[in-house]
């Protein structure tokens, strides 16, 4: 049987979702760009050609730059594990559909699944998640934005987001998911976006963007590689 979350959790959830004023299948999902294949992100490798030069008696940089990401990249698995486990025990919903995910993303859910929905979105849950987030809170209506476009942009924004164990579009689409819950009744964002489209489209699109082309590695790691970041940034946030 499929874990739909501990007793209960499906109606309360169900208890406080704003009223959707479209079909459960988001209207983003019925353009034929988005079949398919999600595009492969940039994968940044310029920090290889970090200095090969011994520090203070430690393997070169480029050697334990090498050995820790694929040390990073090995946590992957146990990760994908861990949201099976939280599943099943009820920390996250299951969703039986992309509709459902949206619906519950909606509400502003703590319990919000952004591994599921990604995998229902065909590997695209922030421009599925943010184009259903315009539509239920009137944005598209409000503003006069143009859907075509909207979708457009979503989908350009996305294709920079690469696949890091951390930095990806999971934590985006859970980071999007979250703020919006924050300007909703109760939210510490009402106030401010509370009859302001202007100020929840701010809001909205922050958390979108926040870490387009982000490398997956910090500041410091920029620096010490030599990064052309760094290098423009003078390796400045």
């Amino acid at each position: 049987m499929e874990c739909a979350g501990p007793p209960g959790a499906a109606a309360g959830a169900s208890s406080h979702q704003a009223p959707l004023g479209s079909s459960p299948r988001s209207e983003f999902w019925e353009s034929e760009c988005l079949f398919g294949p999600a595009t492969s992100p940039r994968e940044t490798e310029a920090a290889a050609d970090a200095t090969d030069e011994p520090t203070g008696g430690k393997a070169p940089l480029k050697h334990r730059r090498g050995t820790a990401m694929r040390n990073l990249m090995e946590i992957t698995v146990p990760l994908e594990r861990v949201e099976s486990e939280l599943t099943s025990c009820g920390h996250y919903v299951a969703y039986k559909s992309l509709g459902e995910a949206l619906q519950h993303a909606a509400s502003g859910s703590l319990s919000f699944n952004s591994f599921q929905l990604s995998a229902l979105a065909e590997g695209r849950p922030v421009s599925a998640l943010a184009f259903h987030l315009f539509e239920h809170s009137r944005l598209i209506a409000d503003l006069g934005l143009d859907s075509h476009k909207l979708k457009s942009f979503l989908i350009s924004v996305e294709d920079h987001m690469a696949d890091h164990p951390y930095h990806n579009r999971q934590h985006i689409a859970d980071v999007l998911q979250m703020l919006h819950g924050d300007t909703l009744p109760g939210g510490g964002l009402q106030g401010l976006c509370q009859d302001n489209p202007i100020h929840l489209l701010a809001v909205l699109l922050a958390a979108i963007v926040h870490d387009v082309d982000h490398p997956g590695v910090n500041n410091d790691f920029l620096i010490k590689s030599n990064h052309p970041l760094a290098q423009l940034y003078g390796g400045e946030a």
